[in-house]
């Protein structure tokens, strides 16, 4: 995953009205130096990267209040690279798989993937003709209250840390899928908005993205393997008699690496629970 652009020369006094236009476009030009490649190559790896940086772009309208269709529409772009990069992978280890019948399966999946490929490139031109400009446009005029690493940053990250707390027991029940990908939702939006408030106060928000990130892949890994084991029963159910018995198979597969999973992260999850690190962390923020 490549890093975001970082602004030098930024100290915890910095100002949100003086550098959020910068920090905007910094993060505009992290998705339009990927953007190009993507397009060129929709390989596994540069729609991921893609798809951070609009998550990071994301991040940065979000906690300087840019227009709320800004986000909608970065959204959509990031959604339409998602369907596309969920096939890419579940191809990819799909053809892992020792199974008889399983390359009638990947090929309907390449098929699928193929005719993904028109709304992706809609969605890339949308992106590229309008949402891209508009962003461009409106970061010049934003102006938010408060210091960069200031109060807003700092509550919305506390908050962060407090729903993850809260929601720390109900993963480590079993981790229940529900739960888990609430969890990893948390974690992602965490770490995005904290790496922005990271460049004025690394001391303080540093440490939140270093707790995030790990924990973030770990529940990701958990959260594909809950997706390919409900696609493949999905499959199961309106297949022909004659692919049943492989979708099944497949979806064991699934099932089996997510229990897995559920033992590393529930291993690594409990471990987190006797250091109470979202609570320390919040402690950190708060000053």
């Amino acid at each position: 995953m490549s890093k975001p652009t970082e602004i030098a020369g930024l100290s915890p006094a910095a100002l949100a009205r003086e550098v959020a236009p910068e920090v905007v476009l910094a993060r505009l030009a992290d998705v339009r130096a990927v953007e190009p490649k993507a397009r060129r190559i929709l390989s596994a790896r540069r729609v991921h990267d893609l798809r951070v940086a609009l998550r990071r772009l994301r991040a940065a309208l979000q906690l300087f209040g840019a227009p709320r269709s800004l986000d909608r529409a970065a959204k959509q772009t990031q959604d339409a690279l998602g369907q596309v990069r969920d096939r890419q992978m579940r191809i990819r280890w799909l053809a892992g798989l020792e199974l008889t019948g399983i390359d009638a399966v990947v090929h309907g999946e390449q098929a699928a993937l193929a005719n993904a490929w028109a709304p992706l490139h809609e969605a890339l031109a949308t992106w590229r003709e309008h949402t891209s400009a508009e962003v461009a446009r409106v970061a010049p005029a934003l102006r938010p209250k408060g210091k960069l690493a200031g109060g807003r940053a700092r509550r919305l990250v506390r908050e962060r840390l407090a729903r993850l707390e809260h929601a720390l027991p109900e993963v480590l029940a079993g981790a229940p899928p529900p739960a888990a990908h609430r969890m990893r939702i948390q974690l992602k939006k965490l770490r995005y908005e904290a790496e922005v408030a990271a460049m004025a106060a690394p001391e303080v928000f540093g440490p939140v993205v270093e707790t995030a990130a790990p924990l973030q892949s770990l529940l990701g890994d958990l959260h594909d393997a809950d997706v390919r084991e409900g696609w493949a029963l999905g499959r199961a159910v309106q297949a022909a008699n004659d692919q049943v018995p492989v979708l099944l198979a497949i979806a064991e597969r699934a099932r089996q690496e997510r229990e897995q999973l559920a033992a590393k992260t529930l291993a690594r999850l409990a471990t987190l629970q006797t250091e109470d690190p979202f609570g320390r962390l919040a402690r950190l923020v708060r000053g």
